[in-house]
């Protein structure tokens, strides 16, 4: 998948305003149903296998990567063993907010806000985890 791709299909949930559940799913534009939870549509946006990986199950189809590294279409998430339902978080990067690289764009579906485009700070914590940086292993 390239990367415009996954930013495009990215895109088309945040312009359907689509809500934000861990058990509800929304169809991709082909039509596939994925979780629109935080992984669910990150997995979405990969074009991954379907309802779409979890926190935990992330790591699997990705590479650690540095953070000097990232490019749209990469993810930042708090991802793993420990980071079950709430206790994780993850976001495609779109863009690094200014060139002092502390903040960075999202697209991402979070809570009450459902699926958007946002801001993080470089390493934002969910619990006692800091984000890391991944890379999709078919980009």
């Amino acid at each position: 998948i390239s990367r415009s791709e996954i930013m495009e299909r990215g895109w088309y949930w945040i312009s359907q305003h689509v809500p934000y559940s861990m058990e509800k799913t929304y169809p991709d534009p082909q039509g596939t149903q994925y979780r629109t939870d935080c992984s669910g549509f990150v997995s979405m946006a990969l074009h991954t296998n379907h309802p779409g990986y979890n926190t935990v199950s992330l790591p699997e189809v990705a590479v650690p990567i540095e953070w000097d590294d990232l490019q749209q279409g990469d993810f930042v998430g708090t991802l793993g063993e420990g980071t079950g339902g709430a206790d994780g978080h993850v976001v495609l990067f779109y863009s690094w907010k200014d060139s002092s690289r502390t903040a960075f764009n999202t697209f991402e579906c979070r809570g009450s806000q459902g699926c958007v485009q946002s801001e993080r700070p470089k390493a934002f914590t969910v619990g006692t985890k800091s984000a890391l940086p991944y890379r999709y292993k078919r980009v």
